[in-house]
């Protein structure tokens, strides 16, 4: 069970209140925070530009579209996890286009299960890319802060004529004196001699 500040939001797009109504008891009373409803692909657009979504689960046909084309766009717009509900006739020729792009597809008929089951990996899949996201990201920011004070104990070297451990011994040193980050003083160095 996620904890509450794990909880995810889910945009269920189908045009018949039937089908929305189904859908959205199987999550009323789970771990998913909110179920927001869209009844057309150009609905759902407006919807996820107002509003932050996890997971879309798409009950084709739709009144403007078949459905496929508003998952393939926003898979590729936004980080979120895409269910597409098919009829089994269309299975085979949707479900290639979707599963290019992440985007997980089912046939109907369906059961209850199936399709909770579908969404819980969606829900894990997402929390695990968010996880390596979020590593990515702090290695970049690593990488960065690296480049900037390398750039700085050279410039340290050129300028000031600091040995390269000098040079990184001064750009430490400052940091400790005035309790801020090594990237703030070779950023201060760079602006002062560049």
């Amino acid at each position: 069970m996620l904890k509450e500040k794990d909880l995810l939001s889910i945009l269920i797009v189908a045009s018949a209140d039937k089908n929305i109504n189904t859908i959205n008891e199987m999550f009323s009373n789970s771990e998913f925070s909110n179920t927001l409803v869209a009844k057309s692909c150009s609905e759902a657009k407006q919807t996820i530009l107002q509003n932050h979504v996890d997971i879309v689960i798409i009950h084709a046909p739709l009144p403007d579209e078949y459905g496929i084309q508003f998952a393939l766009d926003i898979s590729h717009d936004y980080n979120v996890g895409i269910l597409i509900i098919v009829k089994i006739e269309q299975y085979d020729q949707i479900s290639y286009k979707a599963e290019e792009c992440g985007i997980l597809c089912i046939s109907r008929p369906c059961s209850r299960q199936i399709i909770i089951q579908s969404v819980r990996m969606i829900a894990a899949t997402l929390t695990r890319i968010n996880k390596i996201t979020a590593k990515v990201s702090s290695l970049q920011d690593k990488m960065n802060e690296i480049r900037i004070v390398n750039r700085a104990k050279w410039i340290l070297v050129e300028r000031l004529k600091m040995t390269e451990p000098e040079a990184h011994r001064y750009i430490e040193k400052q940091a400790m004196d005035t309790c801020v980050k090594k990237i703030v003083i070779a950023e201060n160095i760079i602006h002062t001699y560049e």
